[in-house]
């Protein structure tokens, strides 16, 4: 009958199928995954990631993964925290200083001394280059010109205090090599040290080389 027919018709498909197709004798081989960038290999072939399962901190961009960081060789802007490009061509955040250790009101900015203690006669005109000033400042306003009042904002002490700004000016030095106008140094009235500051310096020009005199 037809039945019988479609299952000897089905059962003679399946023997040649069977005929037809021809072991080469090999074993089964899984296709393995390619090792992953910071894993390792144990002896058995099996892989792990890193022994404590946590990825590595990279030492470029800070971050946790694996790998070469994308950010390698780049260069880092020291205001914004970000690669691809200098403090002096940043554009993030015009007209607020950046505070390290600080956190930002208004015109923020953070003091930060590269150097040894220093007296409070040293507000009578002696300046300390500070690599972690966010900007210039100094309390002896008799030593600005160009005075713009309408500067104001708050600036974080070491001690947490907030100090008020007072104004922006120019300051007036008078070198060996003639006098010197450094502008945008804040105002900070009971400020007892006049700072100048490393990344300011960097962003009008100035060239600075570190060294015994």
């Amino acid at each position: 009958d037809t039945k019988g027919q479609n299952k000897n018709s089905t059962q003679t498909g399946s023997t040649k199928s069977q005929k037809n197709w021809k072991s080469n004798n090999k074993p089964w081989e899984s296709r393995q995954k390619p090792q992953q960038a910071g894993a390792a290999q144990t002896s058995n072939g099996s892989q792990y990631v890193h022994q404590d399962g946590v990825k590595p901190q990279c030492k470029v961009c800070s971050k946790f993964h694996f790998g070469e960081c994308r950010y390698k060789g780049q260069s880092k802007c020291y205001k914004c925290d970000r690669f691809g490009h200098w403090a002096r061509d940043c554009t993030a955040n015009k007209g607020v200083q950046k505070a390290n250790n600080a956190s930002q009101v208004e015109v923020t900015g953070n003091l930060f001394f590269a150097n040894c203690a220093i007296s409070e006669k040293s507000a009578n005109g002696e300046w300390y280059v500070d690599s972690g000033c966010s900007n210039h400042m100094t309390g002896n306003k008799a030593l600005l010109i160009d005075i713009n009042s309408s500067v104001t904002g708050k600036v974080q002490m070491p001690t947490g205090e907030l100090v008020s700004i007072a104004g922006m000016g120019t300051l007036v030095l008078d070198t060996s090599s003639g006098t010197k106008y450094i502008r945008e140094v804040m105002y900070l009235p009971g400020l007892k040290e006049n700072l100048l500051s490393v990344g300011q310096m960097d962003e009008h020009g100035y060239h600075l080389v570190f060294g015994s005199s």
